[in-house]
Order: C-alpha cells, then sequence, then structure tokens
C-alpha cells in the first residue's frame, strides 16, 4: 500500500513538473508556438521596443519647461551658398523668458548686423492673448484674444469655422488624440480579430538567416508574412463593416473631433464609411505585402517590410540605434516617372551596356532615420535623397538634444538643404544652438490688454482686415530693405 501510494504521489509529481516545464516553455520560449503566434508576438515587441526608445530626453525637457520658470538664448546662423565662391551669411539671436508665477511667456528673434541689431520681431502670450510685435512697423503688439474662436472665425470665413474649436488647447488636443487603456483594448479585442481570421496559417514562414548590423554578426530567427492583394481587401472591408454597426467605435471616433466640436452624426459616417469600401473593392492591390521580423535571444534586432513592390522598410534595431530606410517612388517629391517608348525601328539594342538596375533606381527617392540615444543626449538624424540616382540633391536634418544638468540643457539643430541648379551646386545650411536655463527671478513680462494690444477679436471684420493687410505689406518692406542692407537682394 505504502509503495502504490508513493508510486502515485511520484507519477503525480513528475506530471506536475513536466505540466509546469512544458506551461514554461510555452509562455517563455517560442519552441511550442505556432509562425503565426511567434509573428505577432515578436510583431507586438517591437512596438514596444520602439516606444520605450522614443520615449527619450525631449519629454524631459518638456517637463522641466512645464514646471519651471526659465530662460533660453539662441543662435541662429544661416547660409547660403551658389556656385563657388559666393556665400552670404545671416545671423540672428534669440531669447525666451517664461514665467511659471503667472504663465506668461515672451520670445524675440533679432536680425544682426555684426554686433548691430538692425530688425526685432517679439511675441507674448499673456493668459489668453497670443500677440506679435514688431517696433519697425508699430509700437503695439497685434494678436488673437483664445476664446470664442468659432464666433470669431465665421466672420472671415464660414466653412473654417466648422473645424475651429472656440478655445485652442494644444495639451487637449493632444490628449484627444490619445485613447484609454479600455478604448486600446476595445480596439485590439475587435479588429485584431478580423486581421487574424483573413490570414491563412500557410502565409506564416519561419526561417534563420545570418546577418551584420553595426559590424556585428547575427544568426537570427526570421518570422514572415505574407500577405496578398485579397487578404489586404477583405481585412480593410470587413473592418469597416464592422465600423458601421459598432456603437463603442463611432463613440471613439466622436471623441476625437469632440475637441474641434464637430462631431459627423452617424449616417455621415456610415455614408463615408460605405464610399471607402466601394473605393476599396474596386481597386486591385497588386503585388504583396511582405513584414520580416528578425530576433536574436529574444530581441528583435531588424523588421524588413516591402509593399506592393513600391516601398521597401529597412529597420535596424540596435541596443541604443536605431536605423531606418525607406525607399519609393520619387513621384512624391514632383519627379515625373517616363516610360520609355520605342518606336518602329530595325534598331539593335547592346545589352551589355543596358544597366536595368539604373532604369529601377530613378524612380525611386530614399528617406533615412538615425535615432541614437546616449548618456548625454539624443542624437537625430533624417537625410532625404528625391532620386537615388542623384546624390548630390539631398536634405539633411540633425538635432542633439541634450540630457538636463545642473538645471540646464543645451539642443543644436543642423539643417542642410543641397541643389543642383544648371550644373552649379546651391546650399543652405541653417545651425540653431539654443540654451535653457531655470530661472527663480524672471523680468517682468508685460501684460497684454486693449490699451497696449491690437486684439482681432473686438474689431469687425473690414475693419482689422485692412489693419492687418496694411501691417504686413510694411513688415515686409521694412525687412526687405534690411536684408539688403546684408546684400541678400533675391530674397524678396
Amino acid at each position: 500500500m505504502k509503495k502504490k501510494t508513493l508510486f502515485i504521489i511520484l507519477l503525480t509529481s513528475i506530471i506536475i513538473i513536466v505540466g509546469i516545464v512544458i506551461m514554461t516553455l510555452y509562455f517563455v520560449t517560442d519552441i511550442f508556438k505556432s509562425p503565426s503566434e511567434k509573428f505577432w508576438k515578436y510583431f507586438s515587441k517591437s512596438i514596444e521596443d520602439v516606444k520605450i526608445k522614443l520615449d527619450n530626453k525631449i519629454s524631459l525637457q518638456e517637463n522641466f519647461k512645464n514646471n519651471n520658470s526659465y530662460l533660453s538664448n539662441g543662435k541662429l546662423s544661416l547660409t547660403f551658398e551658389k556656385g563657388e565662391n559666393n556665400s552670404k551669411v545671416l545671423n540672428v539671436t534669440t531669447n525666451t523668458k517664461h514665467d511659471k508665477n503667472n504663465g506668461r511667456t515672451y520670445f524675440d528673434a533679432i536680425l544682426k548686423n555684426g554686433d548691430l541689431d538692425i530688425f526685432n520681431i517679439s511675441y507674448i502670450n499673456s493668459r489668453d492673448i497670443y500677440a506679435i510685435k514688431c517696433d519697425d512697423v508699430i509700437p503695439n503688439y497685434i494678436g488673437v484674444r483664445n476664446e470664442n474662436l468659432k464666433d470669431s472665425i465665421k466672420k472671415y470665413n464660414e466653412s473654417y469655422a466648422t473645424y475651429i474649436p472656440n478655445k485652442i488647447n494644444i495639451n487637449e488636443f493632444i490628449n484627444s488624440l490619445k485613447l484609454s487603456d479600455e478604448e486600446k483594448e476595445y480596439i485590439i479585442n475587435t479588429y485584431f480579430s478580423i486581421v487574424l481570421n483573413n490570414i491563412p496559417e500557410n502565409q506564416y514562414t519561419n526561417t534563420k538567416e545570418e546577418l551584420t548590423i553595426n559590424g556585428i554578426k547575427y544568426y537570427a530567427n526570421v518570422y514572415s508574412l505574407k500577405l496578398k492583394g485579397d487578404n489586404i481587401k477583405n481585412i480593410l472591408a470587413e473592418c469597416l463593416n464592422k465600423i458601421k454597426d459598432d456603437e463603442q467605435t463611432i463613440s471613439i471616433i466622436n471623441n476625437i473631433f469632440s475637441f474641434v466640436q464637430f462631431e459627423p452624426d452617424k449616417d455621415t459616417l456610415i455614408d463615408k464609411v460605405d464610399e471607402l469600401i466601394y473605393h476599396i473593392n474596386n481597386t486591385e492591390f497588386e503585388g504583396d505585402f511582405e513584414i520580416h521580423i528578425y530576433e536574436n535571444n529574444g530581441e528583435v534586432i531588424k523588421i524588413l517590410s516591402e509593399i506592393f513592390e513600391m516601398i521597401k522598410i529597412d529597420f535596424e534595431i540596435d541596443i541604443d540605434t536605431m536605423n531606418l530606410s525607406i525607399e519609393l517612388p520619387n513621384e512624391i517629391f514632383g519627379y515625373e516617372q517616363k516610360n520609355t517608348v520605342v518606336e518602329e525601328k530595325n534598331e539593335i539594342i547592346d545589352l551589355n551596356n543596358y544597366d536595368s538596375n539604373k532604369n529601377i533606381q530613378d524612380k525611386y527617392a530614399k528617406i533615412k532615420i538615425l535615432l541614437q540615444n546616449t548618456n548625454d543626449a539624443d542624437i537625430n538624424k533624417i537625410e532625404i535623397i528625391p532620386n537615388i540616382n542623384n546624390l548630390e540633391e539631398n536634405i539633411i536634418i540633425e538635432s542633439s538634444i541634450s540630457d538636463i544638468k545642473n538645471n540646464s540643457y543645451n539642443n543644436v539643430y543642423n539643417i542642410n538643404i543641397n541643389l543642383l541648379r544648371e550644373d552649379k551646386k546651391e546650399k543652405l545650411k541653417a545651425t540653431y544652438n539654443v540654451n535653457t536655463t531655470k530661472s527663480d527671478q524672471i523680468e517682468e513680462i508685460l501684460d497684454l490688454e486693449t490699451t497696449n494690444t491690437v486684439i482681432a477679436n473686438d474689431y469687425e471684420t473690414k475693419q482689422f482686415q485692412e489693419f492687418w493687410k496694411n501691417w504686413l505689406n510694411i513688415f515686409k518692406d521694412k525687412l526687405s530693405d534690411k536684408m539688403k542692407m546684408l546684400g541678400f537682394e533675391e530674397v524678396f
């Protein structure tokens, strides 16, 4: 009897241990997961990893500015080059001060000629009034009161008023675009099942591949999904049909529109959804939509995607670096796609000198994005190449967003635009260096009121339109004179 009891206990213990091992292998590892489960597991993980990396020093700086009075001083340098030995430089200084105690903010930009201040424009936000001033035009601020905006806009354009809230609050607008955890869960549970139901298991594959990222070799697991055109059409159509009958989704959509106090009624929304369904059903989705997720030791290190043989996305994720490269048709940059027409002639084409890759490259642009997190700063770089067969024309945007040390931080921004016009190189380089420091004592910022500010809300439409038109004309003439003084005759 004791032996039988011992045997039962031993057998039960083994079953429990084996069960725990199997559960651990299933939930912690990928041994028993299907190709689709592995794909969506690492797809979801990649999104979370990117969100964490993007939650960087910008948010720290925003919190710093929201919770402190501060001073900022910046220097902007603009360099224009046209051909060789022909360059001009424009210098501007900026000053910002914010008083947390009364919520007022002051900013000015000063055009410099050497050490001389030759042109100045300033801005103040005081309570609900936002205004600008240029002493070369008139000594008063000109602005708008951030209240009853819908009625004010109606005076100028009835159609625009539909989309304007009575009061603009950027934070409220951003928050209106965010979904609550309950809303996110509902959307995922409701619509993700539609996605899954329209993708057969045989469209998921698991392979292994050797690759190199930042000089390091990996032997990665590759989780792939190939969506056919019919898959995408069915997913979009079913999701849209679900929206029409889903009161909760319609409520979420209306909450987003509520910021501008424009909530489409249900019938109007359904009509718009029906229009989308019609266009989707009558559109041919040529090619496939492929996504390949590369995983090494539980971490996503690369995502490769090709969309309908038109757009290619290569996204590499390292510990502190993200590299994103996108190839897309250069039509979006104004390049016309020219189809080669062969006339009916007895011509012999020399295939030895024919470069098919060049013809393909002529049709594509490239966007490269680098995000690098260091202890001292977040380095961001965007390079736009409108035609990858012409690397001399590009736009490069760089920023260095520093950490906060000793209640101070320093940011640097650079923009380089390189053009080729009639075989002559033209360059525009802009560098902006700005330092922000906490300050417990802020020089008093003017409190805007009707005695020192021309407030648009308080005037009749024609009266203010005429005044604003004259102000702009004088401003343009004054600035044009100053620019010509600095040798920039062609700017205006």
